[in-house]
């Protein structure tokens, strides 16, 4: 755990991102395993500015997370919000009742077609939000880094 996060912090953090992942409420035992997670020296690098940009937007809630990890995945793969991701998804899909959101049944041809393609018109558009929000400042930080 950062010094910038308390349990309270990573207890909100975790029934966000939950939502986000798995459209479902954080369990008491996952947000303690994931809680539990942040001692991970993987977690203890001191935070860059687009770290804090892209936790602090994920932090307001599903949407903006997903925004936020949409810009992530692509432009900063290695970074604390992916991270965070990764340990919750692991603790996800582990746990009841978060384990059948990756279990689930396939779907006929036709309705995974179209959910693959409103998934992806879907990750277009925050993908483009993302862009937007915090390709400028990124780009900024970059260029004063030495």
């Amino acid at each position: 755990m950062t010094p910038a996060e308390d349990a309270a912090t990573l207890e909100d953090e975790c029934r966000i991102l939950c939502l986000a992942l798995t459209g479902e409420p954080a369990t008491p035992v996952l947000i303690e395993k994931y809680r539990l997670g942040h001692g991970h020296p993987s977690f203890q690098r001191p935070w860059t500015a687009l770290d804090q940009a892209l936790l602090g937007t994920a932090r307001r809630g599903p949407g903006w997370a997903r925004v936020a990890d949409a810009y992530a995945a692509l432009f900063d793969r290695r970074g604390l919000l992916r991270r965070k991701l990764v340990l919750l998804f692991a603790l996800a899909e582990t746990l009841p009742p978060h384990h059948r959101v990756f279990e689930q049944a396939p779907l006929g041809r036709l309705p995974a077609a179209l959910t693959l393609v409103g998934a992806g018109v879907a990750a277009l558009f925050r993908l483009s939000v993302g862009v937007v929000r915090f390709g400028p400042s990124h780009l900024r930080s970059r260029a004063t880094t030495p």
